[in-house]
Protein backbone atom coordinates (compact mmCIF):
# COMPACT_ATOMS: atom_id res chain seq x y z
CA UNK A 1 0.00 0.00 0.00
CA UNK A 2 2.80 2.40 0.97
CA UNK A 3 4.72 1.52 -2.22
CA UNK A 4 1.77 2.22 -4.50
CA UNK A 5 1.12 5.57 -2.78
CA UNK A 6 4.80 6.50 -3.12
CA UNK A 7 4.77 5.44 -6.78
CA UNK A 8 1.68 7.56 -7.48
CA UNK A 9 3.33 10.54 -5.76
CA UNK A 10 6.49 10.14 -7.87
CA UNK A 11 4.41 9.90 -11.07
CA UNK A 12 2.47 13.06 -10.14
CA UNK A 13 5.69 14.95 -9.39
CA UNK A 14 7.21 13.90 -12.72
CA UNK A 15 4.04 14.78 -14.63
CA UNK A 16 3.91 18.18 -12.92
CA UNK A 17 7.49 18.94 -13.89
CA UNK A 18 6.59 18.49 -17.57
CA UNK A 19 4.02 21.31 -17.47
CA UNK A 20 5.49 24.45 -19.06
CA UNK A 21 6.07 27.50 -16.88
CA UNK A 22 3.47 30.25 -17.02
CA UNK A 23 4.40 33.08 -19.38
CA UNK A 24 5.45 36.35 -17.80
CA UNK A 25 2.31 38.09 -16.59
CA UNK A 26 2.34 41.77 -17.49
CA UNK A 27 -1.35 42.66 -17.61
CA UNK A 28 -3.88 43.20 -14.88
CA UNK A 29 -7.51 42.28 -14.50
CA UNK A 30 -10.06 45.04 -15.03
CA UNK A 31 -10.75 45.63 -11.32
CA UNK A 32 -7.03 45.79 -10.54
CA UNK A 33 -6.50 48.48 -13.20
CA UNK A 34 -9.47 50.45 -11.89
CA UNK A 35 -7.98 50.36 -8.40
CA UNK A 36 -4.45 51.29 -9.55
CA UNK A 37 -5.70 54.20 -11.67
CA UNK A 38 -8.14 55.66 -9.14
CA UNK A 39 -7.17 54.27 -5.73
CA UNK A 40 -10.80 53.06 -5.55
CA UNK A 41 -12.02 56.66 -5.16
CA UNK A 42 -9.82 59.40 -6.66
CA UNK A 43 -6.20 59.56 -7.75
CA UNK A 44 -4.18 62.40 -9.26
CA UNK A 45 -1.33 61.76 -11.67
CA UNK A 46 1.18 64.44 -12.69
CA UNK A 47 2.52 64.52 -16.23
CA UNK A 48 6.30 64.14 -16.37
CA UNK A 49 6.91 63.26 -20.01
CA UNK A 50 5.06 63.35 -23.33
CA UNK A 51 6.24 62.00 -26.68
CA UNK A 52 4.52 62.40 -30.04
CA UNK A 53 5.63 60.13 -32.87
CA UNK A 54 8.72 59.17 -30.86
CA UNK A 55 9.90 62.74 -30.20
CA UNK A 56 9.77 64.49 -26.84
CA UNK A 57 7.26 67.33 -26.64
CA UNK A 58 8.83 70.48 -25.22
CA UNK A 59 6.79 72.27 -22.57
CA UNK A 60 6.54 75.87 -21.58
CA UNK A 61 6.37 76.53 -17.85
CA UNK A 62 2.55 76.54 -17.87
CA UNK A 63 2.24 73.00 -19.26
CA UNK A 64 4.60 71.20 -16.91
CA UNK A 65 2.11 70.87 -14.05
CA UNK A 66 -0.58 69.08 -16.07
CA UNK A 67 -2.53 66.50 -14.12
CA UNK A 68 -4.71 63.56 -15.04
CA UNK A 69 -7.31 62.77 -12.40
CA UNK A 70 -9.32 59.55 -12.26
CA UNK A 71 -12.46 59.45 -10.10
CA UNK A 72 -14.03 56.04 -9.55
CA UNK A 73 -17.59 55.22 -8.61
CA UNK A 74 -18.87 51.76 -7.79
CA UNK A 75 -22.27 52.73 -9.19
CA UNK A 76 -23.25 51.00 -12.41
CA UNK A 77 -25.39 53.97 -13.48
CA UNK A 78 -22.69 56.66 -13.07
CA UNK A 79 -19.63 57.09 -15.25
CA UNK A 80 -16.16 57.26 -13.77
CA UNK A 81 -14.94 60.83 -14.27
CA UNK A 82 -11.63 61.89 -15.80
CA UNK A 83 -10.07 65.35 -15.72
CA UNK A 84 -7.03 66.59 -17.62
CA UNK A 85 -6.08 69.90 -16.06
CA UNK A 86 -3.44 72.59 -15.90
CA UNK A 87 -3.68 73.67 -12.26
CA UNK A 88 -1.32 76.63 -12.67
CA UNK A 89 -3.21 79.90 -12.37
CA UNK A 90 -0.03 81.94 -12.78
CA UNK A 91 -0.16 81.54 -16.57
CA UNK A 92 -3.81 82.33 -17.26
CA UNK A 93 -6.77 83.43 -15.25
CA UNK A 94 -8.80 80.49 -16.59
CA UNK A 95 -7.79 76.96 -15.65
CA UNK A 96 -7.39 74.79 -18.73
CA UNK A 97 -9.50 71.67 -18.00
CA UNK A 98 -10.87 68.78 -20.02
CA UNK A 99 -13.64 66.85 -18.29
CA UNK A 100 -14.79 63.44 -19.44
CA UNK A 101 -15.07 59.85 -18.37
CA UNK A 102 -12.80 56.82 -18.31
CA UNK A 103 -13.29 53.08 -18.42
CA UNK A 104 -11.46 49.80 -18.65
CA UNK A 105 -13.21 47.89 -21.47
CA UNK A 106 -15.08 44.83 -20.28
CA UNK A 107 -13.48 41.47 -20.93
CA UNK A 108 -15.18 38.15 -21.59
CA UNK A 109 -14.75 37.13 -17.95
CA UNK A 110 -13.46 38.97 -14.90
CA UNK A 111 -10.28 36.87 -14.90
CA UNK A 112 -9.03 37.79 -18.36
CA UNK A 113 -6.16 40.30 -18.14
CA UNK A 114 -6.32 43.57 -20.02
CA UNK A 115 -4.00 46.46 -20.76
CA UNK A 116 -6.48 48.91 -22.30
CA UNK A 117 -7.81 52.23 -20.99
CA UNK A 118 -10.57 54.20 -22.67
CA UNK A 119 -10.99 57.94 -22.09
CA UNK A 120 -13.93 59.90 -23.51
CA UNK A 121 -13.81 63.67 -23.84
CA UNK A 122 -17.36 64.47 -24.97
CA UNK A 123 -17.97 62.60 -28.22
CA UNK A 124 -14.30 61.68 -28.79
CA UNK A 125 -13.02 58.45 -27.22
CA UNK A 126 -9.33 57.60 -27.19
CA UNK A 127 -7.97 54.16 -26.34
CA UNK A 128 -4.62 53.80 -24.63
CA UNK A 129 -2.33 50.84 -24.13
CA UNK A 130 -1.19 50.82 -20.52
CA UNK A 131 2.52 50.18 -20.96
CA UNK A 132 3.41 50.36 -17.24
CA UNK A 133 1.47 50.90 -14.06
CA UNK A 134 2.01 50.60 -10.34
CA UNK A 135 0.89 52.72 -7.40
CA UNK A 136 3.38 55.49 -8.29
CA UNK A 137 3.86 55.29 -12.10
CA UNK A 138 1.58 55.31 -15.15
CA UNK A 139 2.77 55.08 -18.76
CA UNK A 140 0.18 55.09 -21.55
CA UNK A 141 0.30 55.15 -25.35
CA UNK A 142 -2.49 55.78 -27.84
CA UNK A 143 -3.65 52.71 -29.74
CA UNK A 144 -5.59 53.90 -32.78
CA UNK A 145 -4.66 57.54 -33.36
CA UNK A 146 -1.36 59.39 -33.65
CA UNK A 147 1.48 57.97 -31.63
CA UNK A 148 1.20 59.81 -28.31
CA UNK A 149 2.80 58.40 -25.19
CA UNK A 150 2.67 59.97 -21.75
CA UNK A 151 4.32 59.23 -18.45
CA UNK A 152 2.78 60.25 -15.13
CA UNK A 153 3.74 59.88 -11.51
CA UNK A 154 1.25 59.77 -8.67
CA UNK A 155 0.81 63.33 -7.42
CA UNK A 156 1.70 62.66 -3.76
CA UNK A 157 4.93 61.11 -5.00
CA UNK A 158 5.52 64.11 -7.30
CA UNK A 159 5.20 66.51 -4.37
CA UNK A 160 7.88 64.61 -2.44
CA UNK A 161 10.48 65.18 -5.17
Amino acid sequence: MFRSAALILVILLLAGSCIPNEPNFEDFRRVELQRLLSNASEKKWQLTERNRNGEAVQYDSCQVARQLIFEFTASTSDKDKAYYINPSDSCTSITDTLEGSWFIPATETAYIPTDTLGVSWGTDTTYFLIEAINIELLEIKTIFSDSLSERFIELDTANLN
